[in-house]
């Protein structure tokens, strides 16, 4: 059974510094807390009632109690962690990186000619150069230190030293790739003729409908290669007007 935690006795110079610190409205809500702890302890209170008094965890009351009897109020307000985080990449490891990425891939014996995020930094992984970090946080780098990932267009080359000598001219290649211009649109004339067909700088001549085909009543008119119908309404019969009584 664990043992019960007490706290021991104040020394005058820590009773002058606790009553001090209670009436210090300017400290932080989690440090007056601290003290708080202590003073009901000095009550007499158990940690279980100081807790419900104070509004923490039982945990805490007990953690602050056992600190103060190990070295009085010196870590009531100590920063946990005054440096902060420690850094996880250091400044030689950057400047690795950077010149990785400004290299080229086939200079380090690899099968590519261009470097993207996920292929960089797994390759600076395998060669210890940076701590197990995700690709958006080596792109998060990079961009920090002024380069980004571009999107590149390839091509290939050839090996035949008489490629040159081999190409076909730009002009014969567009003459003999060039197909021959028809039109896309086809201009529609009435159903019992073709188009006119233009004989240089003469009249236009209409030739024959095709057999099968079906001429358009006197009333149908062509205009500008459209077929046009007008439109005609049903005529309707009113009734007889009904007489009221």
């Amino acid at each position: 059974m664990a043992k019960r935690l007490r706290l021991r006795a104040l020394t005058r110079p820590e009773n002058t510094t606790l009553r001090a610190k209670l009436r210090d409205l300017s400290l932080a809500a989690r440090i007056h807390q601290r003290y708080r702890i202590v003073e009901l302890a000095r009550r007499g209170y158990r940690l279980v009632e100081v807790a419900e008094r104070v509004g923490c965890h039982f945990t805490v009351a007990y953690d602050w109690v056992r600190r103060f009897n190990q070295s009085g109020f010196s870590r009531f307000e100590q920063v946990p962690n005054p440096r902060g985080r420690p850094p996880i990449l250091r400044a030689e490891q950057l400047r690795e990186l950077v010149e990785v990425a400004r290299s080229s891939p086939t200079e380090r014996g690899l099968p590519f000619t261009v470097w993207s995020v996920p292929k960089l930094a797994e390759y600076c992984r395998q060669r210890k150069l940076l701590p197990p970090v995700t690709d958006e946080w080596v792109r998060r780098l990079l961009r920090r230190e002024g380069l980004s990932a571009q999107r590149v267009r390839t091509w290939k080359t050839s090996t035949d030293p008489d490629f040159d000598r081999k190409k076909p001219h730009p002009g014969s290649l567009s003459a003999l790739s060039a197909p021959p211009r028809r039109s896309l649109l086809r201009r529609m004339g009435t159903a019992g003729t073709e188009t006119p067909r233009r004989q240089g700088l003469g009249a236009a001549e209409t030739t024959a409908a095709r057999p099968g085909h079906l001429s358009p009543p006197a009333r149908h008119r062509t205009v500008s290669g459209f077929l046009r119908c007008p439109c005609q309404l049903p005529e309707r019969s009113l009734p007889p007007p009904q007489a009221y009584p």
